[in-house]
């Protein structure tokens, strides 16, 4: 994904790339998604992600966000789930998806951006099977608030020279807004906030550690305009040099370019 926005842009210098997508193969052998990676066309540094939270029973639980949700929500209140579930959640077999998650079988932890808006999104009120790739993160973006400023807070951990994004409080206050009677658009534009926030951040720190003020933005969450255009604009005023797509796809239509380029760049070694 990164290398493909670089390639489209020209750039060859190192760049903090921030890879926001669904569920990607990481090099832990975990599913990645919500990434801060230094790269260049040959090689790359993991240096920031969102904590890890389990897909419960693979497919279905993309299928079905609920049933992320209901994991998310599981890590952030682990024995006091059943409580703090909302309303629209009681009519689900959520005894299973905590059965799948406790048994730690036929699970694999995810850092993916898109499985937190999924999250979100049912949290509000999708509750449908979803029948297209992302449908549930568009749901989220067309209920949006356009003139909400108000965002969630979250914690960054730093654990073996990676910065992690813990989103346990952004969960906790989207509940809390929805137990307030807050109107969903006013709870998906401070969700969505809190995501650009935490982004630019991020960014942040690592250009102050590794000195690096080029960042490019891929993966398929960057067709949300509302993350794309805000996080552009926060770290354009921050000073960087940002760069996105304009020819080549964002989200997975576009990563044939770097892959192709990546082993290119390898074969010269």
């Amino acid at each position: 994904h990164i290398v493909s926005c670089m390639v489209e842009n020209e750039v060859k210098d190192r760049v903090i790339g921030i890879a926001y997508d669904g569920s990607g193969y990481g090099a832990d052998k975990k599913m990645w998604g919500g990434e801060f990676l230094i790269c260049d066309y040959a090689s790359f540094k993991r240096v920031g992600h969102l904590n890890y939270v389990c897909i419960p029973g693979g497919e279905s639980a993309i299928k079905e966000p609920w049933r992320m949700a209901t994991s998310y929500l599981h890590k952030v209140f682990g024995n006091n789930l059943d409580e703090n579930l909302p309303n629209l959640f009681k009519g689900k077999d959520v005894k299973n998806v905590k059965t799948i998650i406790n048994s730690n079988i036929n699970i694999i932890d995810t850092s993916s951006v898109g499985r937190l808006f999924d999250t979100a999104a049912a949290i509000l009120g999708f509750m449908e099977e979803v029948t297209y790739e992302g449908e549930a993160a568009i749901f989220l973006e067309h209920i949006c608030d356009e003139n909400e400023k108000e965002s969630y807070t979250y914690d960054v951990e730093y654990v073996d020279d990676v910065y992690i994004i813990n989103t346990n409080n952004i969960l906790k206050g989207l509940l809390s807004d929805l137990g307030d009677k807050i109107s969903r658009s006013l709870i998906s534009r401070r969700f969505h906030n809190t995501v650009i926030n935490f982004s630019v951040h991020l960014c942040e720190l690592i250009s102050g550690k590794y000195d690096i003020n080029k960042v490019a933005l891929s993966g398929g969450v960057f067709q949300n305009q509302i993350i794309l255009r805000e996080i552009y604009k926060k770290l354009m005023l921050k000073g960087f040099e940002v760069y996105t797509h304009k020819l080549i796809p964002c989200n997975d239509s576009g990563i044939c370019l770097g892959q192709i380029v990546i082993a290119n760049e390898r074969c010269k070694e």
